[in-house]
């Protein structure tokens, strides 16, 4: 008995501290109602396609979007223990949204500690950043999320043959792939030098020390990698345009000043670059995917989302809620994104400032300091606000939509 009360002390201790983070019960949180605010877009509402359907919608088609999950029983999901999806308007499972997901908030937060602390780009503190997420921030039940889509996947398997890997792939792999043929290539070609037999010994040492006779992991994973990275193979559009050169500028931020604005006009080395931080997430999210076994504790900390078919939201809906304290506290409505034809882009935008809280205090461990940590906090909006501006302005299928204030009230 006396082996046994610590085990169950400690067990109450995880359990409580546990509490903390995982979403609570849907039953402890309920609504009253919701509301639609005007277009925050000077943009006339409704319009149509010329087939006659909807090109963009106004007040009365978004409240006709949460109507239904909004008036029947809700889940609602903690803000501190749930991953975070993009908001790309394909989503058909209920989700708390921020652009990019948990992994453009990632983009986000890094930039913003690279400027409070004035200190460039560097691979050491992207990898010591994103170790801290991972450690402290991702688990099985909240797992890292990030996601591209089935067209953009299509075209790089389409790439990565033209590169030398045969068969063409026609599918993601869970593991570090090998199955490469760019080496047994590269042989042949060296092969049509001259007969192995007329070679003098040095271009015998030369072809083996360049050309090996079957891929190694490496090699095939890097022809891979190099292609994941780049701006036209990204299925989700707030990535893609932060790696575009012509946009990069509008998504990068000024390392100094007193406040937080883009490199538009800005000189490379007075920048935080948009697509140095990204390409180095893309690069550590990719080598943990790899190199964590699928169904393992360590693979279930990431999510990798394919969705599929065009982008196609008929508005921008920034989802916020009132009469959130007591038991409702950190606690947002699931919202479906794609809703029996109905399609929104959804920003959870309270809740999204609440996972940055909690990422700074426990993920990042960025310093024991109360006004630094506020200070970074506050920066990581500026920083986040900036770059959904740049997306909403530029994004083919987001930039001539409205944006419409959805206030969900709730009671415990």
């Amino acid at each position: 008995m006396r082996r046994i009360r610590p085990l169950l002390l400690a067990l109450g201790a995880y359990i409580a501290f546990s509490g903390l983070f995982c979403c609570r019960p849907a039953h402890a949180c309920g609504i009253t109602g919701f509301s639609v605010g005007d277009n925050l877009n000077a943009l006339p509402t409704p319009t149509f396609d010329s087939d006659g359907s909807y090109k963009r919608f106004g007040v009365t088609q978004v409240k006709a979007h949460y109507a239904d999950q909004l008036t029947q029983p809700m889940r609602f999901a903690d803000s501190r223990g749930t991953s975070f999806s993009c908001i790309d308007a394909r989503g058909d499972t209920a989700i708390l949204g921020t652009p990019g997901g948990d992994f453009g908030e990632l983009v986000a937060g890094i930039m913003a500690w690279f400027r409070l602390e004035g200190r460039r780009v560097n691979k050491a503190d992207v990898k010591r950043l994103f170790d801290g997420f991972m450690d402290r921030i991702a688990r099985a039940g909240r797992p890292l999320y990030f996601h591209t889509d089935d067209s953009r996947l299509r075209s790089l398997f389409v790439a990565l043959e033209k590169k030398g890997i045969s068969p063409q792939p026609s599918k993601l792999p869970e593991v570090a792939p090998t199955n490469s043929t760019a080496a047994a290539a590269a042989a042949a070609a060296a092969a049509a030098w001259c007969p192995v037999a007329a070679r003098p010994p040095t271009q015998l040492l030369l072809l083996l020390l360049l050309v090996p006779i079957s891929p190694t992991n490496s090699t095939a994973a890097a022809l891979w990698l190099a292609e994941l990275v780049k701006p036209e193979f990204q299925g989700c559009g707030h990535i893609r345009l932060q790696l575009t050169p012509e946009f990069t500028p509008a998504f990068s931020v000024k390392l100094s000043g007193k406040d937080v604005v883009n490199c538009e006009g800005v000189p490379a080395a007075e920048c935080i670059s948009s697509a140095e931080v990204v390409t180095e997430l893309l690069t550590l999210f990719y080598n943990y995917w790899w190199f964590t076994a699928p169904g393992s504790p360590q693979r279930q900390k990431v999510t990798l989302s394919v969705v599929s078919g065009p982008l196609v939201g008929r508005a921008v809906s920034i989802v916020t809620t009132t009469g959130d304290a007591g038991t409702c506290r950190y606690q947002h409505p699931l919202v479906f994104p794609n809703q029996a034809g109905s399609t929104l882009f959804v920003y959870h935008s309270e809740a999204a400032l609440e996972l940055r809280e909690a990422i700074v205090r426990e993920g990042f461990r960025a310093s024991k300091d109360p006004k630094k940590l506020a200070s970074l906090v506050s920066t990581w909006s500026k920083v986040a606000a900036l770059q959904l501006g740049v997306t909403l302005k530029y994004l083919s299928s987001a930039k001539d939509l409205g944006q419409f204030p959805v206030t969900v009230a709730l009671k415990q």
